[in-house]
């Protein structure tokens, strides 16, 4: 058992207690939790400092202390434990980690002598069996919360939300977005899925919600499975500048093959410069902000591990994920490599997972089958055209889908338009509250750019605002 004392769940514990000691009176957990013996010492000295009106912050707690190194490891042991303070929003799930490691614990101890004793003949079967029913009852969830306890978040959240310290939609920096009644923003909680066919514009609408959601001060995870971090990267550089990427890399390579021919384009030269200028500006902006990318390659279990690392340092406030399908496979138990239904269900469930255990939003693209057979009668994406799921759009909070006429004007001469052209049409799929709806945005797909501007980019793009919600 000693192998198994030095949980970092346990320190993480002390060390946030010690760190915020008025969360003391609020944690589910008992000095009879913690497998160990220092970490027990450590935790009764606390609750009978905080009964007796003492402070239990680190230094109080080194000071009492500091005479009792035999029973809790040392001052120098004590005060490391402040090394591994976490944040209040994750102490529940600390708590419950430690209380079934606990039980975990105790049950094969009690597994093993129970063994040692059929194996002796010690114990019938039957009377084992009935020890075994007895055990497993003994065995509590610690990841269900009484009545009491979920009507006492209820109630914390709730004055949350009147005070304005939490909001139940945040903003998306999409004025249209955010200021239209049915929309709003993006919820706070639970997995958003923004379905779209491929080159409809699903990474362009990823993209510049992560700019939006950046331009409003929050910190984004944003993980792109089929690209580099470095493309990535650039992308957003060239979204947030309005450059053209085609017209860029025709202008360069121009100039180039000037170059190579002992030539030279004052012009040409002098509009590179001040497209680079503008791309410096992009890359200093986002140099500010609070951005994690990750690129192709990741499982779930990985973009939710970095998600996880995020959020117990205090810097993420919403994941984006694009897109869904093309994360990489998943080799755990009850999950079959090549079986694209399975794989997808498992990353939407993981997905929806973190979002419940961390709170935070969840924004997934998600592609749709049928766009390779040509648009139908009706190519605005529905819920069941998810592809390759049957799952997904039940994991999510909300679903919407994206229409954009142009892209089939442009490829079907015979096409009749069955939407405005330079729009973006974000068609609210499914909501758990008020009405489905949809929502007119601009759409520029040379600058791979939707949804107006934002109030920190370049002054020369002329973006029209349309604003038409249905």
């Amino acid at each position: 058992m000693d192998s198994l004392k030095a949980h970092p769940a346990e320190k993480k514990v002390l060390g946030t207690l010690m760190q915020s000691p008025g969360l003391l009176a609020q944690v589910a957990v008992t000095q009879d939790d913690f497998v160990d013996s220092r970490h027990r010492a450590i935790f009764k000295e606390m609750k009978e400092r905080e009964a007796n009106g003492q402070e239990c912050d680190a230094v109080s707690m080194c000071d009492t202390l500091m005479n009792r190194d035999s029973e809790v490891g040392g001052v120098v042991y004590l005060s490391t434990l402040i090394d591994h303070a976490g944040i209040s929003a994750t102490l529940d799930s600390e708590v419950r980690q430690i209380r079934e490691r606990k039980d975990a614990i105790e049950l094969s101890h009690k597994l093993k002598v129970l063994g040692s004793q059929l194996t002796k003949s010690q114990s019938s079967a039957f009377q084992a069996s009935g020890e075994l029913l007895g055990l497993a009852r003994t065995i509590r969830d610690h990841g269900s919360k009484s009545l009491g306890d979920s009507l006492y978040a209820l109630d914390d959240m709730f004055d949350a939300e009147a005070d304005g310290t939490r909001q139940v939609y945040m903003k998306t920096g999409i004025s249209d977005w955010d200021n239209n009644s049915n929309f709003q923003g993006i919820s706070t909680e639970g997995i958003t899925l923004i379905l779209g066919a491929s080159g409809m514009g699903k990474t362009t609408f990823l993209n510049r919600l992560c700019l939006g959601l950046l331009s409003q001060g929050r910190s984004v995870y944003l993980h792109g499975s089929e690209t580099s971090v470095q493309r990535r990267l650039r992308d957003l550089t060239m979204a947030h500048s309005g450059t053209n990427s085609r017209e860029w890399a025709t202008l360069t390579r121009g100039l180039s093959e000037l170059k190579e021919m002992g030539e030279w384009d004052i012009a040409v030269a002098n509009e590179i410069e001040m497209i680079r200028q503008r791309l410096r500006e992009s890359q200093d902006w986002l140099s500010t902000k609070n951005l994690v990318v990750t690129g192709s390659g990741y499982c779930v279990e990985q973009v939710v591990a970095t998600a996880t690392n995020l959020h117990q340092r205090g810097k993420l406030d919403c994941v984006i994920v694009d897109y869904l399908q093309d994360i990489g496979d998943s080799t755990g138990a009850g999950v079959r490599v090549g079986d694209r239904v399975s794989q997808v269900s498992h990353k939407s469930n993981s997905l929806k997972e973190m979002s419940a255990q961390l709170q935070i939003a969840c924004i997934v693209g998600a592609q749709v089958s049928g766009e390779k057979d040509g648009p139908g009668s009706n190519p605005k994406p529905q819920l069941w055209q998810t592809m390759w799921s049957a799952s997904a759009h039940q994991d999510c909070e909300e679903a919407y889908a994206l229409y954009v006429d142009d892209y089939y004007a442009t490829r079907f001469p015979d096409w009749v338009p069955k939407g405005r052209p330079g729009t973006m049409e974000i068609i609210a799929r499914k909501r758990r509250t008020g009405k489905l709806s949809t929502l007119e945005v601009p759409f520029i797909g040379e600058l791979k750019w939707c949804g107006g501007p934002l109030a920190d980019r370049p002054a020369n793009l002329d973006i029209p605002r349309i604003g038409a919600g249905q």
